[in-house]
């Protein structure tokens, strides 16, 4: 086999969902080159024409005022012919007299219940057409590696719909507005747009966290949140090896108090909005590093400090190592990616570069087993199948990885094995059997799997077609190989 041959299978499940029929012919001679074009111009335009976060936050709110109205109607509705405010026996006299009460009273319940079956089918809307066309990007995209860290940065910023609705209806655009635009960008640009997003404003609880003592806090008798600033510092810049501690923690909490989201009485209902009445006044210090007193100016220049300093460099890194190649790639690469990272000033584009021209990231033998909502893309791209998003969404969740929904700020697991589970494997094979049943015309097996490898078709995996005791086993047998679950 030829080393460029195998360079191209290797380029496909590494930077991308896996291998495509006749992918490795389009990657060329030199597939690190092929791969780096992808990055090159990849800005994104939203075509979605799904709603943006201020239109989706108006919408869910107005829906949620008239919930709360119609449980008030339900509250105060006229029971057993009673007036509202009087009973029974002194608002009516004869038996008859109950009947219109009654009946209102039925009328109002059925209207309510019309109301809230709305506001649920609002919700269940936003997140299934934000799924739909999440799936749509990763199934027809020609830059497979925007997609992969588009998935990357959404589980670096993770947010959870588990949280509440207002985040469910939120994760889709948040996705589209917060990450889409800077994965090839700068880092502390993605973070500026993750720290004024109302859904990570809502999931960490910055929106409702007050300075102690501003005025707002004094007033209403209400305190801080440490959320965002722990999860700031933990996860999302420096990381736990960084060796701040929880005075820094705390600080870096007090800084961004009054980061919120306008109200429907403001002039941008949904938007972005910094309340000095709830910003803790003083000056901080967070990381031997000082911050004058200055409203939102002064938690500006806290992330202006977190995305600078070198242990972000090196969480930054050692997660993209981690992600692309896999636990045991060499310390060096990792430490090759955090030099460029700060040499850059954060180009996220040339972190990837780097990361993509490193030999060492084409040497490591194939180790991650592909998490359950990317086989569900690799099975769609395979096999030119266009599933219902429902089903690709529960068939994630069923293993596992409910969309949108890590059980913390952590999100998914990210290890080679996480998603190994011997039960979990029987479930994958069940869905490829499924799929593989799926296609109007299906193709020949062995001529999918020689134009999804060429030359780096492997003997064993021949054997294993031929053995198949059907056309569909032997397209799930493809799919089940270690050549496309494994990274």
């Amino acid at each position: 086999m030829a080393l460029a041959d195998e360079m191209a299978v290797t380029a496909q499940r590494r930077f991308g969902y896996g291998a495509v029929p006749d992918g490795w012919r389009k990657l060329g001679a030199d597939a690190r080159e092929t791969i780096l074009s992808q990055l090159d111009g990849a800005k994104y335009s939203d075509g979605s024409g799904l709603l943006a976060s201020p239109d989706i936050i108006r919408e869910l709110r107005e829906r949620q005022k008239q919930v709360r109205e119609a449980r008030m109607a339900m509250a105060n509705a006229p029971a057993n012919g009673a007036a509202p405010g009087g009973n029974a026996e002194t608002s009516a006299t004869p038996a008859m007299a109950k009947v219109p009460d009654v009946a209102a009273a039925a009328a109002v319940t059925a209207d309510n219940k019309e109301i809230f079956k709305q506001k649920n089918e609002f919700v269940r809307t936003q997140f299934e057409n934000e799924a739909a066309y999440r799936q749509q990007m990763a199934v027809t995209s020609d830059r497979p590696l925007i997609e992969r860290l588009t998935d990357f940065w959404a589980g670096h910023f993770c947010i959870s719909c588990s949280k509440g609705e207002e985040v469910r209806v939120l994760a889709g655009s948040y996705e589209r507005e917060a990450i889409r635009p800077f994965v090839t960008g700068r880092f502390r640009d993605m973070l500026g747009a993750v720290m004024h997003h109302p859904a990570m404003l809502a999931y960490l609880d910055n929106h409702v966290s007050f300075g102690p003592n501003s005025k707002a806090g004094q007033k209403q008798k209400k305190g801080l949140n440490e959320n965002l600033g722990r999860e700031l510092m933990e996860l999302h810049t420096v990381g736990v090896k960084a060796g701040y501690n929880q005075a820094d923690v705390t600080n870096a909490a007090r800084i961004i108090t009054g980061w919120g989201i306008a109200g429907d009485k403001d002039p941008q209902p949904g938007m972005f909005k910094f309340e000095p009445n709830r910003h803790e006044p003083g000056a901080f210090t967070v990381m031997g590093t000082p911050f004058a007193e200055g409203g939102e100016a002064q938690g500006e220049a806290l992330l202006d400090m977190l995305a600078a300093h070198p242990a972000t460099a090196q969480h930054v890194a050692d997660k993209l190592v981690r992600h692309f190649v896999g636990d045991k790639a060499p310390p060096a690469l990792t430490e090759t990616l955090a030099k460029r990272f700060r040499e850059t000033n954060g180009d996220l584009r040339e972190t990837m570069v780097a990361l993509v021209k490193s030999q060492d990231a084409w040497n490591a033998a194939p180790a991650k087993v592909i998490p359950p909502y990317d086989m569900a893309i690799c099975c769609e791209r395979i096999l030119a199948l266009n599933t219902d998003p429902k089903k690709v969404v529960n068939f994630a969740r069923v293993l596992g990885q409910p969309l949108w929904t890590p059980r913390s700020p952590n999100g998914f697991p990210d290890n080679d094995m996480a998603w190994a589970a011997p039960n979990a494997l029987v479930k994958r094979f069940d869905y490829a059997l499924q799929l593989s049943g799926q296609p109007k015309n299906p193709p020949e097996p062995m001529e999918l799997a020689s134009a999804l490898f060429g030359p780096a078709l492997k003997p064993d995996m021949q054997t294993a077609i031929k053995r198949a005791a059907s056309r569909r086993e032997a397209l799930a047998t493809i799919i089940m190989s270690p050549d496309i679950q494994v990274r």
